[in-house]
């Protein structure tokens, strides 16, 4: 089945962030989703909060935010303050020949899908309770 793997659960998802008069940097401060063919909204105060929320699911996630390219970025910031690492191409290859199966990754990494003209499309993150969670664009 190549690179593929079943997905158990999926999910939208959408960040709110700080917007204000003399800001200097920005933060998410709540974060919700819900699970496709469901009215469950879950609601959280933080990033990490949500990220706790995926992972105790136990179960392969897929979670759509509508900008990726915006949302994204807190999540990797998120993810390399909190001790995961980039699993990216080995050097000489190029990232659109690498082709790891997400199932071989390693737990505490994460990979990404973002063009040479900014455009985000995944980050394959591989939890420390050994399943993934990946974050799409849903506008892609």
């Amino acid at each position: 089945m190549g690179n593929r793997r079943k997905v158990d659960r999926i999910f939208s998802a959408d960040f709110e962030t700080t917007v204000y008069d003399g800001q200097t940097s920005t933060e998410v401060w709540a974060a919700a989703t819900v699970e496709l063919g469901s009215e469950d909204v879950q609601i959280f105060h933080s990033i990490g909060d949500l990220f706790s929320y995926y992972e105790s699911l136990n179960e392969h996630v897929t979670a759509y935010f509508h900008n990726l390219k915006f949302d994204g970025s807190f999540w990797i910031d998120y993810l390399l303050k909190n001790g995961y690492c980039l699993d990216g191409a080995p050097i000489g290859m190029n990232a659109y020949e690498y082709s790891k199966k997400d199932t071989e990754m390693v737990e505490g990494t994460f990979k990404a899908i973002i063009t040479e003209m900014g455009q985000w499309f995944m980050i394959t993150i591989k939890m420390r309770n050994g399943f993934i969670l990946d974050l799409r664009d849903s506008l892609k």
